[in-house]
């Protein structure tokens, strides 16, 4: 709310000021302060953080999600089994991107130009040994060149990304903002991060990740600080 007031300059020119106005009654500024608050997200947080809710403090254990817990999420089998327990850290669709090696699980999507069983051997030599597949026949060298490499075959690589990320989005109990329609998403996903972030912690897509296999990222990038 705001008025304004006329002031010269040296000039001589009349200038027009705005001039914040403050509320002029007690009841006034209890309903300017609870249309503020009306306007923010619940906060919840997760361990260790917590979320301060009611007065109080609630904690929200996420457990890691393990290469041994795949196969009843995606309806896999197991290929090729680990001798350990192995944390999936990363989601990895895109060989060119590999970060930490260690924990990154790699999905061989397949498109009409790509087929991603074909960059096994580039990422098993750089350090990657958590594998999605779905054709056991077009593994270059079959399970047997990565000896160290857990090997899940499920019916359908995208399909078994999706259910990944959907699993991970369940261990969360958080606010989600969806924004729809023809122009203009992204430019008003950015604005209400934002708007949001000085109150609140955002996971927001990164650019324009809105496909089929953007938001199994985008919702990969949930974690217990949020």
């Amino acid at each position: 709310r705001e008025s304004f007031k006329t002031q010269k300059g040296n000039d001589g020119a009349v200038q027009l000021q705005s001039v914040p106005r403050l509320p002029r009654r007690k009841e006034e500024a209890t309903k300017v302060s609870t249309r503020r608050a009306a306007l923010r997200l619940p906060t919840h947080s997760l361990a260790p953080r917590g979320s301060r809710l009611g007065g109080g403090v609630r904690t929200f254990a996420v457990a890691m999600l393990q290469f041994s817990d795949l196969p009843s999420l995606t309806a896999g089998t197991v290929l090729q089994a680990l001798t350990g327990p192995a944390a999936v850290h990363q989601l990895l669709l895109d060989s060119r991107r590999v970060g930490q090696p260690a924990g990154a699980l790699f999905f061989a999507l397949r498109g009409p130009q790509h087929d991603g069983h074909r960059y096994l051997p580039e990422l098993y030599a750089r350090g990657v040994r958590l594998f999605v597949v779905d054709d056991a026949t077009t593994v270059p060298g079959g399970p047997a060149a990565y000896p160290e490499a857990g090997l899940l075959l499920v019916p359908d690589a995208l399909a078994a990304l999706q259910a990944v990320a959907a699993h991970h989005r369940r261990q969360f109990r958080l606010p989600v903002l969806a924004v729809t329609g023809s122009n203009g998403k992204t430019i008003v996903k950015e604005w209400l991060a934002q708007l949001l972030a000085p109150d609140e912690l955002i996971c927001k897509s990164p650019r324009s990740y809105n496909s089929q296999v953007g938001v199994p990222l985008s919702v990969w990038e949930l974690n217990p600080s949020h």
